[in-house]
């Protein structure tokens, strides 16, 4: 097996935590991106809704999991990294809906 298998199988809920909170930070600041290269005036409120939507979803499903890490884990400070992950990824993805 190959050491990202070995990390997977042995930390499943801690490397679920770690995958929703990249997929929050691609989505969220993709369309931060999209956002802010377009020709329009103003952010569609599609768009938006969207954005903060996988802002909220992901911030819960992620710290969920984090959370689930550090009673399942062996390693509890594997849950810990991972719920310290979840809230650095909730506060700078937050950061686009404060402006």
């Amino acid at each position: 097996m190959t050491s990202v298998a070995q990390l997977w199988s042995k930390h499943k809920t801690a490397s679920v935590s770690v995958v929703t909170c990249i997929l929050e930070i691609i989505t969220v600041w993709g369309i931060v991106l999209i956002i802010h290269f377009s020709s329009g005036p103003s952010a569609p409120p599609s768009l938006v809704s969207i954005a903060s939507t996988a802002w909220i979803l992901g911030s819960i499903i992620s710290m969920m999991f984090a959370v689930i890490a550090i009673f399942v884990d062996q390693r509890r400070e594997v849950g810990f990294l991972c719920l310290l992950l979840a809230v650095a990824v909730f506060i700078v993805c937050g950061l686009p809906m404060l402006v």
